[in-house]
């Protein structure tokens, strides 16, 4: 295995894809004998648990908007819908 394809498969293992056993084998042989890949998959690794950590909180706020968002749109889409022929009928029957 060359480093290119280390690093595509360390990015794919710290995004949570799908990784063969084969490929997860060759991987850690690669890492265990390339001191540039494992100094790269630490990077990584710490890189991705600062973001985690960074952006954790968002997510929830980006989640709780989302659902009040969501709730609101179906609330006025029950007013909006009305008895046929009054507000919400489209078709104006």
């Amino acid at each position: 295995m060359n480093c290119d394809r280390a690093a595509n498969l360390l990015s794919a293992r710290l995004d949570g894809e799908a990784v063969t056993s084969g490929d997860a084998t060759a991987l850690d042989a690669h890492l265990t004998g390339c001191a540039a890949c494992q100094a790269a998959a630490v990077e990584v690794e710490i890189q991705d648990a600062a973001l985690r950590r960074a952006f954790t909180p968002r997510r929830a706020v980006a989640a709780a908007v989302a659902e009040r968002v969501s709730a609101a749109v179906a609330a006025a889409a029950d007013v909006d819908a009305g008895p046929p022929g009054r507000g919400g009928d489209v078709g104006g029957s």
